[in-house]
C-alpha cells in the first residue's frame, strides 16, 4: 500500500520544507519496503542541539509528544488491552487490590487496568509530559477515582513503602543496575506475600546493544537470568514466568495498521506539535519499536514476564 504524505503547510514557515521533504521521502521509501530512515543522523541532529547523549527537557517533552500521535490513541509506545489483560491476570489483578504501576505509558494500560480488573491504581510515572497525557485519558472514564498519578525521580525513597497488594514494571529494564533497581523497587513497593509483575523484552545471547532497537535512549537488553538474581537479591521469590511474544507483536501490528489508516491526521498533528524535530522524533520511535519487533521474530530478544512475590 502506498503511503501518501502531504507536503507542509505553507502557513508555517518556521519549518523548513526542504528538510520536511527529505523526512518525507525517507518515511515513504521505508513505508514501501525500502531502506529504513538515518536513526543516527536523525540522533546527531538532536544531540548537536542538546549534547552527545542526551535529550533537552524540550526535546524529551516533544518525544514523548510525537510517540503518543503516532502510537495512539492513549499510548507512547505500541501496547494494547490483550497484553495488558495477560499481565494484569499473571500477576492476579482483582477488584478493590491496590496495584502500584512503573512504567504504564500515556493511559490506555491504566485505562485497562481499571476497567477491566477493577484495581485500585497508584501510577509512578517519571516524565511529566506522559503523567499529563495518562490523566486526561483516565478522566474520560467511570473508574477514575481509583486512579493516583505520582511523579517518580527513579529513587527508591520516591517510592510507598509497602502501600500496595500487586506490582507492576514494564520495560524498566536495561543494563544489570536497571534490574536491581527494578526489583529493590517491588520489594520497597509491596506488602508482606504480595505479588509483582516485570514485563520487558529480555535478550536471548546475554547483555546487548541491537542497533536501531536501542532507541533514542540507548538502552541495551539483557537476560531473563540477570533480573532473576537481582529478585533474588532483593528477597524475593520467582512465582512464575511466560513468554508474550504473540500478544507484544499483536500489538505492534495492530498500532502500525492504525498509522496507516489515518497517517494524514496523525502527519497534521505531528507539525502543529513542532514540525521537522517532531516528525524526527517520531520517525525514531516507530522504526526504534519495529526493529524490537523485528528482534523478537529473530529470536534475538523474547518479550516476557516474570512474576514475583515479597517474604511474608
Amino acid at each position: 500500500m502506498a503511503l501518501k504524505i502531504a507536503l507542509p503547510i505553507p502557513a508555517l514557515p518556521k519549518f523548513d520544507p526542504v528538510t520536511l521533504a527529505q523526512t518525507r521521502a525517507r518515511l515513504v521509501a521505508w513505508w514501501d519496503g525500502g531502506d529504513p530512515p538515518d536513526l543516527e543522523a536523525i540522533k546527531a541532529e538532536i544531540e548537536a542541539q542538546d549534547g552527545p547523549g542526551k535529550l533537552s527537557a524540550k526535546h524529551k517533552k516533544l518525544y514523548v509528544t510525537a510517540s503518543h500521535i503516532m502510537w495512539g490513541p492513549d499510548r507512547n509506545f505500541p501496547t494494547s488491552p490483550d497484553l495488558t489483560a495477560q499481565l494484569a491476570a499473571a500477576v492476579g489483578a482483582k477488584k478493590d487490590a491496590t496495584l502500584a504501576c512503573i512504567g504504564a505509558g500515556s493511559g490506555l494500560i491504566s485505562r485497562t487496568l481499571l476497567e477491566q480488573f477493577g484495581v485500585k491504581l497508584i501510577a509512578y510515572e517519571s516524565d511529566p509530559t506522559i503523567r499529563t497525557l495518562a490523566e486526561k485519558a483516565v478522566k474520560k472514564i467511570k473508574a477514575r477515582k481509583n486512579y493516583v498519578a505520582k511523579p517518580y525521580n527513579g529513587q527508591l525513597a520516591g517510592l510507598a513503602e509497602r502501600q500496595a497488594e500487586l506490582a507492576m514494571l514494564l520495560f524498566q529494564g536495561g543494563a544489570a543496575d536497571r534490574a536491581e533497581r527494578g526489583a529493590f523497587s517491588i520489594l520497597r513497593l509491596l506488602k508482606p506475600s504480595g505479588q509483582a509483575i516485570w514485563f520487558d523484552l529480555f535478550s536471548t545471547e546475554g547483555e546487548a546493544s541491537l542497533g536501531f532497537a536501542k532507541g533514542i535512549e540507548n538502552r541495551t537488553f539483557t537476560t531473563v537470568d540477570a533480573f532473576k538474581e537481582a529478585a533474588q537479591a532483593a528477597g524475593l521469590t520467582v512465582v512464575s514466568e511466560a513468554e508474550c511474544n504473540l500478544n507484544f507483536l499483536a500489538a505492534i501490528s495492530s498500532c502500525w495498521s492504525l498509522i496507516g489508516k489515518d497517517f494524514k491526521k496523525r502527519q497534521s498533528a505531528l507539525i502543529k506539535a513542532g514540525g521537522q524535530e517532531a516528525a524526527s522524533l517520531a520517525l525514531h520511535s516507530i522504526v526504534t519499536w519495529k526493529a524490537r519487533a523485528a528482534a523478537v521474530r529473530a529470536g534475538q530478544l523474547s518479550a516476557r514476564y516474570i512474576v514475583v512475590s515479597a517474604p511474608a
